[in-house]
């Protein structure tokens, strides 16, 4: 269905944007990336563009299709994020005017702190950290312009099997981290492979779901600990597990206090945050199949290199 599109890609050098850009390819699709310093995946044209300047996009907007914006700033202040993130992102949407259809990747840290339990897409969002903030403002910003236009998808966190920061945070963690062990340490963890991603993107842009937004999560959540135990067995170290209060337990000497590990760590193995892809499967056909329990070990011996 993508067989002679034409898709202006942004964000193509990331973790996100190259999965896409190879399977949007190989759906048929000629790709244009909108480069600013990197270089482009193969097999897509290269156009230079920034998403601060309205007459560069203008010009990588001739002639598309679709618009699959993947491009996003992760870190830095509130006022660095807003203008990237929010900003370029209002600017790109206003500028799309041609394009039949819009795909925003954005992610699920849009829906409000607590507990979420397989949640769905009418979630309250919400969130209070500057990048996911900025997220949430960018979806709204896009929904004004493009209306039923605008294809959104919340992932979660994505990895890739490779060198990659989910990866390699994992690895830090059973090195050099006391590990909160809450309970028997079953709260699971949603991530998703980048290329499992990118088969949503695909659906996206084909017109599968239109002006829908979708949570775009892996086949199945980890278990925190049977995920750091895999790590720590392919790395062959011994994670440090620490038994741990959970959230609003009286004081313990038996029992580590929150306080005593990072507060992210702590926070996701003491507070269930997963997401239902209900609404994915069945609107845009998405069918993850990238298995945790085989990308992540693989992943991790990337991330130590060729062997002797």
């Amino acid at each position: 269905m993508l067989s002679g599109a034409r898709i202006l890609l942004t964000g193509a050098s990331g973790l996100v944007g190259r999965a896409a850009a190879l399977r949007l390819a190989a759906a048929g699709a000629a790709v244009r990336a909108l480069v600013h310093r990197a270089s482009p995946p193969p097999g897509t044209e290269a156009v230079a563009g920034d998403l601060d300047d309205g007459d560069s996009l203008r010009g990588a907007l001739e002639g598309m299709d679709v618009v699959v914006h993947a491009a996003a700033r992760l870190a830095g202040s509130p006022e660095d994020l807003h203008r990237a993130n929010v900003e370029g992102t209002s600017r790109l949407a206003d500028l799309a005017r041609g394009a039949r259809r819009f795909v925003l990747v954005s992610t699920t840290a849009v829906y409000a702190p607590g507990p979420l339990f397989d949640a769905d897409e009418e979630s309250a969002v919400g969130p209070d950290e500057p990048y996911a903030l900025s997220k949430l403002e960018a979806e709204r910003a896009a929904r004004r312009a493009l209306g039923g236009r605008l294809t959104v998808l919340r992932a979660v966190t994505v990895y890739r099997t490779g060198p990659c920061p989910f990866v390699a945070a994992l690895a830090h963690l059973v090195r050099e981290e006391a590990l909160p062990l809450v309970g028997e340490g079953r709260v699971p963890i949603d991530f998703v492979h980048a290329d499992d991603l990118a088969s949503a993107v695909v659906g996206a842009a084909e017109g599968r779901g239109p002006g829908a937004t979708f949570n775009v999560a892996g086949p199945e959540p980890a278990p925190l600990r049977e995920l750091l135990d895999s790590v720590a067995a392919r790395l062959g170290v011994a994670p440090g597990w620490l038994p741990a209060a959970r959230p609003g337990d009286p004081p313990s000497a038996a029992l580590a206090p929150p306080d005593r590990f990072a507060p992210p760590l702590y926070a996701a193995a003491a507070v269930q945050r997963t997401v239902s892809i209900a609404r994915a499967r069945r609107e845009l056909g998405y069918a993850p199949t990238r298995s945790w329990r085989v990308e992540v070990p693989w992943a991790v011996d990337a991330l130590r290199g060729p062997g002797p």
